[in-house]
């Protein structure tokens, strides 16, 4: 009874926050419209290009059966006491970038390849950016310095291999050797569906989010914290990033600061990764019956440990 009631609560509570925001967008429609193109023009001009044709290709290579072929490194199972399946999954989540890992993982434990338990333990080093990201659309882009997004690049890497081993645990268990496969049309057929629908699904996150934003700034919440911290917008731009990680990024590179300071900044938001990302890495992980806040966990710790090291690296810059 008292769960129901908690539920009932937590609803409202949302239903209330969904109205507040529709009474926002109601009086200010022009300021909000323009919100929903500059997402759009977010997604459009820096993610889409840079992770679909991962996301496809790392989808057909899931349904060809190529994990099998990459399980046999099982560098991750000595590591991580994970299935030597997640080399394959750690491998692409670097190579390709949010929210390719959790996709994969989706797509690995609903062909009987793993269980929930390893979902969740691989979800702590599987969850990474992708260099293109990073090095193309930040380090070129945005922050118009790759020396400094090699060393953000480093970070958020590293910071993905040593919170693997908090989450490591001590059990070590067979896992058996699965021939799933499809045929090269119809794994085509399927990357193609499957990939479209994730991109789609994250462009709905990416605008939804990036309106948030702009509601919390035109109420001037952020500010209102912002003002309370005096920081010099460093806040401002942290929980922007918190919220939508690209929009954070924009907003750290027009800082004045260190470079240590914006690496170890840039590596935090980056790692933690954002709202949109988060929700949509949960929808995937929560059909493999993995509790939500074990996954949240999961991305704070790999933050905290990723601004640590951007700030050490980034004194060297």
């Amino acid at each position: 009874m008292i769960k129901n009631k908690a539920i009932d609560v937590k609803s409202i509570i949302f239903i209330l926050l969904t109205v507040a925001v529709l009474v926002v967008l109601l009086i200010s429609p022009s300021v909000y419209i323009q919100s929903t193109v500059n997402g759009l023009n977010i997604f459009a001009l820096s993610v889409l290009p840079s992770l679909f044709p991962f996301m496809f290709f790392s989808t057909v290579l899931t349904n060809l059966g190529t994990p099998l072929f990459l399980s046999k490194l099982s560098f991750t199972k000595k590591l991580y006491n994970a299935p030597p399946i997640s080399s394959y999954v750690l491998f692409m989540s670097l190579l390709c970038g949010y929210p390719v890992g959790a996709k994969i993982l989706d797509d690995l434990y609903m062909k009987g390849y793993i269980d929930s338990s390893d979902v969740k333990k691989c979800a702590s080093f599987t969850s990474t950016s992708g260099p293109l990201f990073i090095l193309g659309t930040m380090g070129s882009a945005i922050l118009n310095d790759i020396r400094l997004s090699v060393f953000v690049l480093l970070a958020h890497y590293l910071s993905a291999f040593l919170n693997g081993f908090i989450y490591r645990g001590k059990t070590k268990k067979e896992y058996k050797s699965v021939n799933l496969t499809l045929n090269v049309k119809d794994a085509l057929d399927d990357s193609i569906k499957s990939s479209t629908v994730t991109m789609l699904n994250l462009c709905g996150y990416i605008v939804v989010f990036n309106l948030i934003i702009d509601v919390l700034l035109n109420l001037n919440v952020i500010g209102f914290i912002e003002n309370l911290s005096h920081s010099s917008g460093i806040v401002e731009a942290l929980l922007c990033g918190m919220v939508e990680m690209t929009r954070g990024t924009i907003m750290v590179s027009k800082l004045t600061l260190p470079a240590f300071a914006k690496c170890g900044m840039l590596s935090f938001i980056i790692s933690f990764s954002g709202l949109g990302i988060i929700f949509q890495t949960l929808s995937f992980v929560g059909e493999c019956k993995v509790r939500k806040s074990a996954v949240i966990l999961e991305k704070f710790t790999q933050s905290i440990i990723a601004a640590i090291l951007g700030v050490l690296l980034g004194l060297m810059n």
